[in-house]
């Protein structure tokens, strides 16, 4: 009866806080749009410009946002399991959403029970046995096993479960924008590479001044009271 109310509160969530409940528009999720800047985030999930933080500023602007909806405990009264939401930015416009649902909230249900659940939003899912790229910023490629997914011509959203947490995600791109912004990542990424050598050389320089200008200060003080 507990599992029974739970799905039944997590399927109302995701329909009553969807765009357009039964109009299975992929192109929104709930009310953030593909395409929609920076600044439109920041006013709906009331957060500030700092917390934007820039990943890349050459060839193209990347930034991401992090919005951490509930701390680790739910709020009293809150059945939206949604616990984290990730906006990824590609020249200003929004071109990747993933967002993390909370362990607890889910607790007792499957897989199969959220791919019906989302199905009533944004209609039937397919399954595939491919990968979804979570996130190119860092060393590594985080790349999960997508346990459904749904799409059109414009965008794509899978579900997906994290194989360190076991948390399900489910992550929503534009395919242009995404396309876009990958080769722009990873333009980035062979310039970094490039540029690294003389970053550290003026990493070493910088370390080396403040080193002479520490020791010229000490000195100043030092050398009138010593005494042989």
């Amino acid at each position: 009866m507990i599992r029974v109310l739970r799905y039944g509160m997590v399927v109302m969530c995701i329909l009553l806080l969807s765009p357009f409940g039964f109009s299975q528009n992929l192109l929104k999720y709930r009310d953030f749009e593909f395409g929609m800047n920076l600044e439109a985030v920041l006013k709906q999930t009331k957060m500030d410009a700092a917390s934007a933080k820039t990943t890349y500023a050459v060839p193209d602007l990347i930034q991401t946002l992090q919005w951490n909806r509930q701390g680790y405990f739910p709020r009293a009264g809150d059945t939206d399991p949604v616990r984290t939401v990730r906006f990824d930015f590609y020249n200003n416009q929004l071109f990747k959403i993933v967002a993390i649902y909370n362990a607890r909230q889910l607790e007792g249900m499957t897989a199969s029970d959220l791919i019906e659940a989302i199905s009533k939003v944004y209609g039937s899912a397919t399954s595939t046995n491919e990968t979804v790229l979570v996130s190119a910023y860092t060393a590594y490629e985080d790349r999960q096993k997508v346990l459904a997914r749904w799409e059109n011509g414009e965008v794509t959203f899978s579900l997906f479960q994290s194989s360190s947490g076991g948390e399900f995600g489910l992550l929503g791109f534009s395919k242009k924008l995404d396309d876009m912004a990958l080769l722009s990542i990873k333009e980035a990424q062979r310039l970094d590479i490039i540029a690294a050598p003389q970053r550290e050389i003026d990493r070493q320089k910088k370390v080396d001044e403040e080193r002479r200008t520490q020791e010229e200060k000490s000195r100043v003080v030092n050398m009138p009271n010593f005494q042989p």
